[in-house]
């Protein structure tokens, strides 16, 4: 059976993708089981705005759903592998933070950030580090297009 470059690309991008996401979730279960837990976080933004559950697990459902369909694309489209494990990331710690707000009625915090009135855990730094890769790579890809095409044209 051959394959075609497409179809390993896109094995291959999968296997980047469930491995990010299932590092994500565990490791971030994980450090809520060792170090003692600070707060539970009814909120979300930082805590700053609190909602009724079940529109934050609308929110929840919602951002996971559309996160999938975007990975989708991108495991199709992309040989880039730093972007498909940054969509892996964000997906596991999102789930992270969904159950613990299944289980708990809120996200357990472990971390408190110095200088700054929150606590947090290693699922909002997921996701918040692997937004900005998700954002940045797509902003040096647009650029990198354009000014080929800027050297194109020329």
């Amino acid at each position: 059976m051959k394959f075609k470059f497409n179809q390993v690309l896109q094995l291959h991008n999968r296997a980047i993708l469930i491995s990010g996401f299932l590092m994500a979730l565990f490791s971030d279960q994980l450090t809520k089981y060792i170090w003692p837990v600070k707060s539970i976080n009814q909120g979300v933004v930082f805590g700053k705005l609190v909602l009724s559950n079940e529109f934050i697990h609308l929110l929840y459902a919602l951002l996971i759903i559309s996160l999938l369909w975007l990975a989708r694309w991108y495991c199709r489209h992309t040989t880039g592998w730093l972007i498909v494990a940054s969509y892996g990331l964000l997906i596991g710690a999102a789930t992270s933070n969904w159950l613990d707000r299944w289980l708990y009625q809120g996200t357990r915090d472990i971390w408190p950030v110095y200088g700054w009135p929150i606590v947090n855990n290693l699922a909002d730094w997921l996701i918040v580090g692997s937004g900005v890769v998700i954002v940045m790579t797509d902003w040096l890809s647009y650029f990198s297009h354009k000014r080929s095409e800027i050297y194109h044209e020329a």
